[in-house]
């Protein structure tokens, strides 16, 4: 823990860490919490995604394609999306009540998901592949953000002909760039009016005011993951994966009223993508009973999973069907048409032969 300020009034907040590649699997990223100025690893499991929908927070695991739900009780929701080439190198997750959104940077895609894995909707940016790389969303009123490396054509020609300052956060409804000028954005964030997001490559985070002003902060490593709350900003720095010190990194704690950093406490894992903030009872469960968040996946627990959760979901839709005919056919008519039935049925088994 860096910094000589009390760490007692931070809030708790977990930290996902992706693995350094995208077929890392799992070693090299995981799950921390962080509360207090000391972290708990939660799993070594290779994740990226996390965001947080009343008192849960879901997290993005990307080798099983398992999105994971926790609660004060310990993990309460999976789901395992289809398999499918059109959903690849899934970055970000946003869930609600109703759906899941997905963000498919391998296939230049965000995909709509209903909580049991159904593909309600599919938007697609313009180039094949991961042509923009697009990456991280958020909501901000009835508006949808997204960040992207920039606006190229074909299949990581971001990485071949450069994105310097080509970056932008993209309001998705109004197909507005909100902010460009950026090199490897990530994380937009609409924050009590004003919009912030991540410059990863250039270590900083900016902020457009609702006003259209603009400003930065500069940070000390690659700015991927924000979390916030009364008081102070949660800001991933993650290390240079080509330095010899490469295997941790750090969460920069900012005074919101003043810009200044004031702590920064170290992470066991070499990148973090995404930062939630957690209540002190959730932070305090996961230090006294990790087990109950970790997770350890393989091919054939996760095959069992999928397995468990086709037959529930076969069990819901049959359920739903049956119950949108009792909501649409007059009572009688149900009845009348379960005696008849066991009346032929009756007349069969009598009928001599």
């Amino acid at each position: 823990m860096e910094g000589t300020k009390s760490t007692d009034r931070y809030s708790a907040f977990l930290v996902s860490c992706p693995g350094i590649y995208l077929d890392s699997g799992s070693g090299t990223g995981g799950l921390v919490c962080c509360r207090n100025g000391r972290t708990t690893e939660i799993d070594r499991l290779d994740c990226t995604g996390l965001t947080k929908f009343n008192n849960t927070v879901y997290r993005a695991i990307r080798a099983p394609r398992l999105v994971v739900g926790y609660d004060l009780r310990g993990t309460c929701y999976s789901l395992r999306l289809p398999d499918r080439p059109d959903v690849r190198d899934i970055h970000d997750i946003y869930v609600d009540g109703d759906r899941i959104i997905c963000v498919s940077t391998g296939t230049n895609s965000l995909y709509w998901y209903d909580h049991l894995g159904h593909c309600t909707d599919v938007w697609q940016a313009d180039g094949k592949g991961d042509a923009w790389h697009l990456n991280s969303l958020c909501w901000g009123g009835d508006n949808l953000y997204v960040s992207a490396f920039g606006e190229f054509s074909s299949h990581n020609e971001w990485k071949e002909r450069g994105f310097a300052e080509q970056g932008f956060v993209l309001n998705w409804h109004s197909g507005k760039k909100e902010i460009e000028g950026l090199t490897g954005p990530h994380h937009p964030k609409a924050i009590d009016g004003d919009l912030y997001v991540c410059d990863s490559l250039k270590y900083s985070v900016v902020r457009k005011t609702a006003t259209g002003e603009r400003s930065e902060l500069q940070l000390n490593g690659f700015t991927r993951g924000m979390a916030w709350d009364e008081q102070f900003f949660y800001i991933g720095e993650s290390a240079n994966r080509h330095a010899d010190n490469s295997d941790i990194s750090h969460v920069a704690i900012v005074d919101r009223a003043t810009w200044e950093i004031v702590a920064r406490i170290q992470i066991p894992f070499p990148e973090i993508y995404e930062i939630v903030v957690i209540s002190e009872q959730m932070a305090g469960n996961i230090e006294t009973n990790p087990e109950r968040y970790s997770l350890e996946v393989n091919s054939a627990a996760a095959d069992n999973l999928v397995e468990q959760l086709q037959a529930t979901a076969s069990q819901l839709r049959t359920a739903e069907r049956k119950l949108k005919q009792l909501q649409t056919t007059p009572l009688i008519d149900v009845v009348s048409a379960r005696i008849k039935g066991r009346i032929r049925r009756s007349l069969k088994l009598n009928r001599p032969q």
